[in-house]
């Protein structure tokens, strides 16, 4: 064996135990900035987020499902009116989900590039109602 120690060419015992401090050391700094890190975003001290500023009055509420007397009178589609539905094809997918305003009309749709779109009609067909930011 010579001269060596244990650790093999040219390392010691000593300079095992020093980097053994070392890395130590590193870890204990990694995990003070990974706290520091987490106390931050979870507390927003100097209010940077998007939502600071914003009200917090946001009260959520449960929607109960209807009735099992109020499914059962509900009008069925007996003409089966979805089969005839026409398929229109559009440079985009979607539609993401459906919504009508107060005065009856639509359907609002989103689509995948941003776009929200209107139903008009049948003489009118499909129209852009609004582009959504690319910044969001």
């Amino acid at each position: 064996m010579g001269g060596q120690e244990w650790g093999g060419k040219g390392s010691s015992r000593r300079g095992g135990k020093k980097e053994s401090i070392r890395m130590a050391t590193i870890s204990i700094i990694v995990l003070l900035v990974i706290t520091a890190a987490a106390w931050y975003l979870g507390t927003d001290p100097w209010k940077l987020s998007l939502l600071a500023g914003r009200e917090k009055s946001f009260k959520p509420q449960y929607l109960a499902p209807a009735p099992s007397h109020v499914m059962d009178n509900l009008i069925r589609d007996t003409e089966s009116k979805l089969q005839k539905a026409e398929i229109w094809r559009g440079p985009f997918l979607g539609p993401e989900s459906f919504v009508f305003d107060s005065q009856g009309r639509g359907p609002y749709t989103g689509v995948s590039d941003g776009t929200v779109i209107r139903y008009d009609g049948p003489e009118l067909g499909w129209s852009t109602f609004a582009y959504t930011s690319k910044n969001r």
